[in-house]
């Protein structure tokens, strides 16, 4: 009679395998939201420095010329700014020259001025 070797292995049950696959799933949803979170952070951050340069160039434009409010493209092309004209979410800055002073905004996340997501540097 010939027995066969017990395997050394032993097989997950119905219920560990599932408390395995929840970890899992559980694990990943997690990772996936921390990791959404820290990169609208990161994109808000970015905007809010992009923001603060392109008020710095207007603010140096306005101290050389005087008066006047430039546009984007000319600081770029003065200042050496790259790619300040547009936010990290594909909008466009906009910079405005008023009696209050200058502001620079962003529409943020969802693309619309107005909102709470908007970034906004005043000087």
């Amino acid at each position: 009679m010939v027995r066969r070797a017990r395997s050394s292995r032993r097989r997950l049950t119905r219920f560990e395998a599932g408390a395995l696959v929840a970890a899992a799933v559980t694990l990943g949803g997690a990772y996936w939201l921390f990791s959404t979170d820290a990169s609208a952070r990161d994109a808000r951050g970015e905007a809010e420095h992009t923001a603060s340069e392109i008020l710095t160039a207007a603010r140096a434009y306005q101290e050389d010329r005087g008066v006047g409010c430039p546009s984007l493209t000319e600081l770029e092309r003065r200042y050496g700014l790259k790619g300040s004209g547009e936010d990290p979410w594909g909008g466009r800055f906009r910079l405005i020259c008023d009696e209050e002073g200058l502001s620079v905004l962003s529409a943020g996340e969802d693309g619309r001025f107005g909102t709470a997501d908007d970034v906004e540097r005043r000087g």
